[in-house]
């Protein structure tokens, strides 16, 4: 982001227009980055130090989804049969399925979905890639602040952190994020209350 901004302030004029729109495309991208990692980071210090806000609310799934996939780079195959309303945070549920999605596309394969159902009086939220999938020995360890279950260095971005607070977030909105295999298929399983069940999701949040 600096490299590139102090080459546009120093030599714009010696960029074309085109060069100039790409250069501003890559520090728009890569300032994404920084504010997801700052975002993450200050959620894993705020958690820890017993500080975070979580202001439930009935919202549209759907809805939300949508909007994370409008912002999202690469291509996600999504299917929801009806819509369902959630009882949870809504700025929260973006992050957490914001680094649901970050993690498929940098660690899994080249097919990403969404499947979303109604379980009891929770909705799941299946992330599914068809990678290579996580080693069994390293498939409880994901979830752990830093840890990673693929160290290559192809990925400066990540600093092992969005799993753990992934499932911190959702566990604070009386849900969880779980991790399966099954199929060939990698599964990041978001948990959550229905809208229906608010009253006793109050209850255990307020507990």
């Amino acid at each position: 982001v600096l490299g590139f901004a102090h080459e546009l302030d120093e030599r714009f004029d010696k960029f074309t227009d085109t060069e100039r729109s790409d250069l501003i495309g890559l520090i728009a991208a890569q300032s994404r980055e920084v504010a997801n990692i700052v975002d993450d980071l200050l959620t894993a210090a705020r958690a820890e130090a017993g500080t975070i806000v979580i202001a439930p609310a009935a919202f549209s799934m759907r809805s939300l989804v949508g909007e994370v996939l409008s912002s999202h780079s690469g291509r996600v195959d999504f299917a929801m049969s009806e819509d369902l309303e959630v009882w949870a945070d809504a700025g929260r549920v973006r992050q957490i399925l914001r680094n649901l999605l970050t993690n498929a596309e940098r660690y899994g394969g080249n097919i990403v979905k969404i499947n979303i159902h109604a379980d009891a009086d929770m909705i799941r939220v299946e992330v599914r890639d068809n990678g290579e999938g996580i080693p069994r020995g390293m498939r409880d360890q994901v979830f752990e602040p830093y840890a990673r279950a693929n160290n290559s260095s192809s990925q400066p971005a990540s600093v092992g952190l969005g799993l753990s607070v992934a499932r911190r977030l959702a566990q604070m909105m009386a849900g969880d994020v779980e991790l399966s295999i099954s199929d060939g298929w990698t599964i990041f399983s978001l948990t959550l209350p229905l809208a229906g069940a608010a009253a006793s999701t109050q209850h255990r949040l307020a507990g």
